[in-house]
């Protein structure tokens, strides 16, 4: 039974290292950003196709004096800025 529990144990340590979390973000002038995940990957991002169309809260990043306040959030493992965006690690990583 001990050895069961171990297996399963052992299952839900590698799941939990499947997720993709943001460890460090470092902004880098304009509108760019360089992450690193927890998996060791690094790169940086251009985020103005992301957000230039839009509206609403994302208005907001497209001064770059506020899209320079960028902070990593790691209680969610992701990045945000002061008024609550956030983008999703996964998809970040995999732009």
């Amino acid at each position: 039974m001990a050895n069961h529990l171990k297996k399963s144990t052992h299952l839900t340590e590698s799941f939990h290292h499947m997720i993709i979390h943001i460890i460090h973000v470092k902004y880098c002038g304009e509108f760019c950003l360089h992450l690193k995940f927890n998996d060791g990957f690094e790169k940086d991002i251009d985020m103005w196709p992301l957000i230039k169309n839009q509206g609403g809260l994302l208005e907001s990043l497209k001064d770059k004096v506020f899209f320079s306040k960028v902070t990593l959030d790691t209680e969610s493992g992701t990045i945000m800025w002061p008024n609550g965006v956030d983008y999703a690690p996964d998809v970040l990583y995999q732009l």
